[in-house]
């Protein structure tokens, strides 16, 4: 059995057993896939998938400064909204230092 996708929002590929398929799709779609038999009978099955966030997160920054005895920081807050947790990275560069922060 061969099964092909009609839309090049979806991959097919082969898994380790027979007759079993991976269907990868990385976007909301409304499209079928074509089942082919060995004698090349063909049907086709309907994909429809709705649930794929495709909104991007926001996020604000707001700086302000500190004193630390006479020194003069700067503080900063970034507020991201609408991300999936334990995916936000957030890189700093200061001078030649480079930081990564993980929101966990």
């Amino acid at each position: 059995m061969k099964l092909v996708s009609n839309s090049s929002d979806v991959e097919v590929s082969n898994s380790e057993e027979d007759n079993v398929f991976d269907i990868t799709v990385n976007k909301n779609v409304d499209t079928t896939l074509t089942a082919i038999d060995l004698a090349g009978n063909k049907t086709d099955i309907p994909l429809v998938i709705n649930g794929i966030d495709t909104d991007a997160p926001t996020a604000n920054i707001e700086v302000s400064e500190v004193m630390s005895g006479d020194r003069k920081d700067s503080k900063v807050v970034v507020n991201i909204n609408d991300a999936k947790e334990d995916e936000v990275r957030l890189f700093l560069k200061a001078n030649t230092t480079v930081q990564c922060l993980t929101e966990r």
